[in-house]
Order: structure tokens, then C-alpha cells, then sequence
């Protein structure tokens, strides 16, 4: 049976001047070192892409920064790359737990990390839009403008409130919700509950999406 092992965070802050790769590292060091697992027991790594200093075949770009691959000791290193947007980080767990219940791996570090508080807004845009698909593909589709990926969650949003009857105020409560939940951790970025009001008279994003309904640029 798959259990997790160890956990760790980096330092966390605005403009740190720091790679993503340099923040995973201090975070996996930091989980080996409360796991008491040594580097040399990791048989696989399993990385999402960053926003702000994107790599080809991140997951090897990762295990190569972090000396992994030269050090397995029970089979070759695995390393995966994992990309699924926003839901990246359940799947990378559950790919790990098929590694280590179904394919014989030992241990399988998740890792993820990213410094999109150094990029300027224009700039994280951009990227952002580069991310949910190629300017080509972006160009041919019409119902969709930028900022796409909350433009595109807001245009599937409209069509959940449609079929399954879902008013503009429940759909708020939402944010109202998370926002009061994040209160009670130590490390969320928003500790101030919204109220509905606040939520429904934010900024638009999009059809049926308001700016304190989306993710914030941590």
C-alpha cells in the first residue's frame, strides 16, 4: 500500500530571485530530512511544468538539478512529467501510488513549484495564454478571448448553470466558501473570508466568472 511519507514547503515569498527548480530542491530536501529517506532510496520523480521558467521534459530537467539520476540503487531512475492544468498535483499522486502499488517502485517524490510573482502581469498573461494553448489554436477559436484559461472555465461554468439550473449566487459561494476555509491554514495567501457581495461585485473576468472567483498569482 502507497502511503506519503514525508512532505515539504520552500520558502515562500514575493520576488525571492530564485529558479523553481532551486525552490523544489529545498523543498525535497526538506522532506527526505522529516521522511528520514535518503536521496539515494528515490527511484522515481514525478515534476509539473512552472509557469515562469518552463523546461523541456521538466521532470528530467528536475531529477538532473536535484543529482537523482545517478544514484537510484534499486532499478534506472524514473522520471515523468505530468501536466493536466490545475488538476497536476492529485494526478501526480495518484501516479505515484500505481508506481509504488502496481509497478515495484520503492519511492516516488511529487514535486511541483513555480515564481510567477517575478513575471509582470502583460508577461504571466501571456504565458498563461501560451499554456492553455498555441497562438495557431488560439486563433481558431472563436467563442474564446484572452485571458483563456478563466475564459474558458467561465464558458464551461455557463454551461454547468445552464443544464443543472445554478444561480449566479451559489456559484459565488464558492469563492465565499474557500475563502473561509483558507482562514484556518498558515500558509494560504488569502486570510481574509469574502462575503457574496464582495465576490459578485469583483471585477469580470469572464461570462459568469468574477476576479475574486479565480486562482491568484501566488
Amino acid at each position: 500500500m502507497a502511503t506519503v511519507s514525508g512532505w515539504g514547503a520552500s520558502r515562500i515569498g514575493v520576488r525571492l530571485g530564485l529558479r523553481p527548480s532551486q525552490l523544489i530542491q529545498e523543498a525535497l530536501s526538506r522532506a527526505l530530512g522529516r521522511a528520514q529517506i535518503a536521496k539515494t532510496s528515490v527511484d522515481a520523480l514525478l515534476a509539473c511544468p512552472s509557469l515562469s521558467d518552463p523546461k523541456f521534459m521538466e521532470a528530467h530537467h528536475i531529477a538532473t538539478e536535484c543529482d537523482l539520476f545517478d544514484h537510484a540503487q534499486r532499478r534506472p531512475f524514473c522520471a515523468k512529467t505530468i501536466d493536466v492544468g490545475g488538476a497536476s498535483p492529485v494526478s501526480m499522486l495518484l501516479q505515484a501510488k500505481q508506481m509504488v502499488e502496481n509497478e515495484g517502485y520503492n519511492v516516488v517524490v511529487v514535486v511541483g513549484g513555480d515564481s510567477v510573482s517575478s513575471l509582470n502581469p502583460r508577461e504571466f498573461v501571456e504565458r498563461a495564454d501560451e499554456a492553455f494553448a498555441s497562438r495557431e489554436v488560439r486563433q481558431n477559436i472563436s467563442y474564446l478571448k484572452s485571458p483563456y484559461i478563466p475564459n474558458a472555465y467561465a464558458h464551461c461554468t455557463t454551461a454547468h448553470m445552464q443544464k443543472h439550473n445554478v444561480s449566479r449566487e451559489q456559484l459565488a459561494m464558492v469563492s465565499v466558501l474557500m475563502s473561509a476555509q483558507a482562514t484556518y491554514h498558515p500558509l494560504a495567501v488569502q486570510r481574509r473570508p469574502y462575503d457574496l457581495d464582495e465576490v459578485l461585485n469583483s471585477t469580470s473576468v469572464g461570462q459568469n466568472l468574477n476576479l475574486l472567483e479565480c486562482a491568484r498569482k501566488a
